[in-house]
């Protein structure tokens, strides 16, 4: 165990000293295999079970796959999330659950697995497959509710679920009452406060057994995104005692997943986007070149390849933004790169002549709190013209899902 000297703690709202950095000793993956519906834990229960994660990978598809939850695991995340799988997709083609559910359990645990679905029957399959797939070691069952792009409405899941409670009540309890895993949920807000305790309500009755609120609303997405509303998280926070808690959205830095903690009083912080950017976000606010990250996100590819070496490209472009987003020589260099052993000479390239890099320090997300006037949160951003296109036409659609499944049929 770690001294607490080294490790950083802070004072949560019923003055509890947290210590913040035990990932080496925390438990490592579902410590009750044989658990059935009728005795699975639940609740703080079930959490402590899972060793008390604090900092958390978010879902993000073709983005939290293996290799990068493991690259995160090393500087300072508890928990991580698989990507959002497409549900029916999941359960009809052996050779998509095969080569997009990678996993290392218990070695990279707790792993909670994420699917996309608005048929209770399909999701309570995924659950057990997943449960099956991983001899029994998966953490727990996600429902993704959260999803705010355009495939996602064209086919009727996540976020475009908010507004049918009685079928988000039916997906997650009919997934509570038959899987022999716990199962959590992921959602977003609405705009009026009362409407989301209300959603929250249907949500934690059903049996959802941690929540993770997304402080933003369904519109605010992609360059209309702005500020996540942590006010709300804090009232959902004290809404629902009975169960944790994570709070996600204004995760740039360490500090603001320390202040976020503090101000909400949740049990646990996710980043998605943040964690993209900086692999080390959870490091206790050490810098960690982003070179040397990439470079041991090869390694850690060389032994577990992703889906497709594009998921490589995609990290590498998110991990090196800093360092080389004003050289179009070395952008286009990446750019070009095809084939996995490709990418260790450019990263080697990038050592061998100093290519510089800094670290990016970001205005405290806290502010956001602090002087509202000066950071408005817009719940129903109007549409921006983004490079001369409106941006309420979706055209960049973000990586959820249209990546996956794009040309399939929909739910």
């Amino acid at each position: 165990m770690q001294s607490t000297e080294q490790s950083p703690t802070f004072i949560n709202q019923n003055n509890e000293n947290i210590l913040l950095s035990e990932s080496a000793e925390r438990i490592t993956t579902w410590p009750y295999p044989n658990s059935t519906p009728s005795t699975k834990l639940g609740g703080y229960d079930f959490y402590k079970a899972i060793g008390s994660p604090k900092f958390v990978l978010g879902p993000m598809v073709d983005q939290s796959e293996l290799a990068f939850r493991l690259l995160t695991k090393k500087y300072g995340t508890h928990l991580t999330y698989t990507p959002m799988f497409h549900g029916r997709i999941f359960t009809e083609q052996e050779s998509y659950r095969k080569t997009q559910f990678q996993f290392k359990l218990p070695d990279e645990g707790p792993l909670f697995v994420q699917f996309c679905a608005n048929d209770p029957d399909i999701f309570v399959k995924c659950g057990l497959l997943a449960w099956e797939m991983s001899n029994h070691q998966i953490a727990a069952v996600d429902l993704n509710l959260g999803c705010p792009q355009r495939i996602a409405k064209k086919g009727r899941y996540g976020s475009y679920l908010m507004e049918e409670f009685d079928l988000v009540h039916s997906l997650i309890s009919k997934a509570h009452k038959e899987l022999p895993c716990p199962v959590t949920a992921k959602i977003r807000i609405f705009e009026d406060v009362e409407l989301t305790l209300k959603y929250v309500d249907t949500v934690v009755s059903a049996g959802a057994q941690i929540l993770c609120v997304h402080g933003r609303t369904r519109d605010q997405r992609g360059h209309n995104q702005g500020y996540a509303d942590w006010e709300v998280i804090k009232i959902i926070r004290e809404h629902v005692p009975q169960i944790p808690v994570f709070a996600n959205g204004n995760i740039r830095c360490f500090q603001d997943a320390i202040d976020c903690m503090e101000f909400t009083g949740v049990d646990g912080i996710m980043s998605a986007e943040g964690l993209l950017q900086n692999p080390a976000l959870f490091n206790g606010g050490k810098f960690v070149s982003p070179i040397d990250i990439s470079s041991e996100y090869l390694n850690i590819c060389e032994e577990h390849f992703p889906p497709d070496h594009t998921f490589i490209k995609r990290h590498l472009f998110q991990i090196l933004n800093t360092t080389i987003c004003n050289d179009n020589t070395l952008r286009a260099s990446l750019g070009r790169v095809n084939h996995f052993k490709k990418y260790r000479p450019f990263i080697d390239h990038l050592i061998e002549t100093n290519v510089p890099v800094t670290e990016t320090v970001f205005d405290p997300s806290i502010n956001i709190v602090k002087y509202k006037d000066k950071y408005p949160i817009i719940k129903k951003p109007q549409p921006k013209s983004v490079s001369g296109v409106a941006s309420n036409d979706e055209s960049y659609v973000c990586d959820f899902v249209e990546c996956i499944d794009q040309a399939k049929n929909e739910l």
